[in-house]
């Protein structure tokens, strides 16, 4: 199923996103305001990129630091979103809409195929 309707994985802790919030702020005013707070390097995302373009988050945490490992964070807050996934896929107007955005999405590429 996830192959079907997942364009795409996207994976960072929430000290990564919060390093790039800094950054990108003493882009915007010149200035390193913060550090970032501990603990954050312990809670991981996952974004999953639907075929229809739209997005499903999952995250996983891990209590101490001593317990984090990257590579089940990863698959936890994989395994969080595909959750989400499915539960969006037991509504079914929910998944005749994303069968018809991907029908209709793989049609216009294949269109777009042909003209080059």
């Amino acid at each position: 199923m996830a192959g079907e309707i997942v364009a795409s994985e996207h994976y960072f802790t929430a000290a990564q996103g919060d390093r790039a919030n800094v950054e990108d702020e003493a882009f915007v005013d010149g200035s390193l305001s913060r550090a970032t707070p501990p603990g954050l390097d312990q809670l991981t995302f996952c974004v999953l990129l639907l075929r229809d373009g739209s997005t499903v988050t999952g995250e996983s945490r891990f209590d101490r630091p001593e317990d984090f490992d990257a590579e089940l964070g990863r698959k936890m807050a994989r395994e969080s979103a595909l959750r989400k996934v499915g539960m969006l896929m037991a509504e079914p107007s929910r998944v005749a809409r994303l069968e018809s955005r991907i029908a209709c999405r793989d049609e216009t590429i294949r269109l777009l195929e042909k003209r080059v």
